[in-house]
């Protein structure tokens, strides 16, 4: 009896390490998001208005250039993320307008606000 406690207290031990060692390997490898592993809360973006949540996933996704312009499909599709409602049609916040056009954060939100 003695001999199966023994075994079953090895066998707990090495299931608890191997646990552990898995988690931390994921978390180097970046599967899990910051924090997650170590139990913390991820960090949230410090502008929490629409605009704000946009860039913070586009950053986050890193699709943003450097230059900071995305087509309008981009951004509306950055926006369906964030929100998980689809961006007006380009017919609407931008009469006319060339859809391979690149714009700016603030272009694109200006368009969209009116018709939201």
């Amino acid at each position: 009896m003695r001999e199966l406690i023994q075994i079953i207290a090895l066998l707990a031990g090495g299931y608890l390490l191997l646990r552990y060692l898995t988690d931390k390997a994921e978390a180097s490898r970046g599967s899990m998001p910051p924090g997650e592993a170590a139990g913390e809360q991820p960090q949230q973006p410090a502008d929490t208005s629409t605009p704000g949540l946009v860039l913070a996933e586009a950053q986050r996704r890193k699709i943003l250039p450097t230059d900071g312009l995305l087509t309008f499909d981009e951004w509306n599709w950055v926006y369906q993320q964030v929100r998980g409602v689809p961006g007006p049609a380009i017919e609407d916040a931008f009469p006319g307008q060339d859809r391979a056009k690149r714009m700016t954060l603030a272009e694109w939100w200006a368009g969209v606000s009116k018709v939201l």
